[in-house]
């Protein structure tokens, strides 16, 4: 094989040529503090966007115990028409949702005295074991009364719905950020 020399040959230092800048400690100190927030912010949108690490997954097992008491708690407060009975299991402004829903129904003149018969989750998805979204079929059976529940005005067995929740890790259990009755189906 054949090398060819090229006729370009370094040229010597100028004396009166600019040389090039050095960086400064302080411009090298800014470099690194700017390389290791752009590390943190890396690091914070992993763990913000997925779980933590040593993190268990979540699943609808996790969740049932707490369902298993909300929902009951749920059907008595309509029943009652007392939302503060939610006070353990929901946020302030979701017992205030409700309390509109079972005002609304007794401006109506109504009573709802819904009873769970079964619920059943279609997903599950959390963050960092604090934040979940839960989707979920429950179904009901609702009767709706005159409010001295001397009258049976409607009654709906075995409605389904189809319900998504926002909830919230609050010690060792879960509260209800917000609820959403998504699809409702009478059988």
């Amino acid at each position: 094989m054949l090398k060819t020399m090229s006729s370009h040959r370094p040229h010597a230092p100028q004396p009166n040529a600019p040389q090039p800048e050095m960086p400064t400690p302080r411009l090298q100190r800014f470099a690194g503090f700017v390389a290791r927030l752009g590390l943190v912010a890396v690091l914070l949108t992993t763990v913000a966007c997925g779980k933590a690490p040593g993190q268990p997954d979540l699943d609808a097992d996790d969740l049932r115990p707490f369902f298993d008491e909300y929902l009951p708690a749920l059907g008595q407060a309509y029943a009652e028409r007392d939302p503060s009975l939610l006070e353990p299991y929901v946020v302030p402004k979701e017992v205030s949702r409700i309390e509109v829903l079972v005002d609304g129904l007794a401006d109506r003149g109504q009573i709802y005295v819904p009873t769970l018969v079964d619920v059943k989750f279609d997903k599950v998805t959390a963050w960092n074991y604090a934040n979940a979204y839960a989707t979920t079929r429950e179904t009901w059976d609702v009767r709706s009364y005159t409010l001295d529940r001397e009258r049976l005005v409607n009654e709906s067995l075995g409605q389904e719905n189809l319900v998504t929740y926002q909830l919230k890790r609050k010690d060792d259990g879960w509260v209800v950020l917000y609820r959403e009755v998504l699809e409702t189906v009478d059988s």
